[in-house]
């Protein structure tokens, strides 16, 4: 097994911890600002807001190339519950996710505990909160559907929100997913498409009507 996937949050050494925390929360800090600074800098148009009923919660669904963009232009997360990876990594992202307003983060992806952390993000939505999910994380295969969506949508009965981006300036970074950070001072529009829900009748074929929703 590669260092990369080693460890979990869960399990760094002891001897790496000061270095880990350091590490951690100073870029998970960084981060932030950049959020910040790109809520604050950046023209953003919201579409679609009256396809969202008041009261209800969702789910929204948008590729992980977006997530930069969608902290942007939402930016009040205090009604967020959210899956995340939970490998060493990502302690940064759970930084930032935290100084956002997430108050609560279930760990879990394909081999650490997903399932389980599913099962409790399905009770938060139950209760009211909403989410983020990108269909093609944590690791790719880029714009790739994964159906994991689908069944936390139908057994929530929480409907999915397809999002869509686009930027009149954004720089593209390597990797796996591309990932597009809005340039400070730039604009970009946000399209918040209608309300999906799954059941066991659409389950085989929504994926095309989510996926035309968050097309580019």
């Amino acid at each position: 097994m590669s260092l990369k996937n080693k460890y979990t949050i869960f399990n760094v050494p002891l001897y790496w911890k000061p270095v880990y925390w350091v590490y951690g929360y100073s870029l998970g800090f960084l981060m932030y600002l950049l959020v910040v600074l790109q809520h604050t800098t950046c023209k953003i148009r919201i579409h679609g807001e009256e396809n969202l009923l008041p009261g209800q919660n969702y789910i929204f669904c948008f590729w992980h190339q977006d997530l930069t963009g969608f902290f942007a232009s939402m930016f009040d997360f205090s009604n967020y519950r959210i899956l995340n990876h939970p490998v060493w990594y990502m302690k940064p992202v759970h930084v930032c996710l935290r100084l956002m307003g997430i108050k609560k983060i279930y760990f879990g992806s394909s081999g650490h505990s997903g399932k389980a952390a599913a099962i409790e993000l399905t009770k938060a939505l139950k209760s009211g909160c909403d989410t983020f999910i990108t269909p093609d994380g944590p690791s790719g295969p880029l714009n790739t559907f994964q159906k994991g969506t689908l069944h936390l949508s139908m057994n929530s009965t929480i409907p999915i929100v397809p999002v869509k981006f686009e930027y009149a300036n954004a720089r593209k970074l390597g990797g796996w997913d591309q990932k597009r950070f809005p340039r400070l001072f730039s604009k970009f529009d946000v399209y918040l498409g209608k309300p999906i829900i799954v059941n066991e009748s659409n389950f085989q074929h929504v994926i095309a009507e989510i996926k035309l929703g968050m097309s580019k």
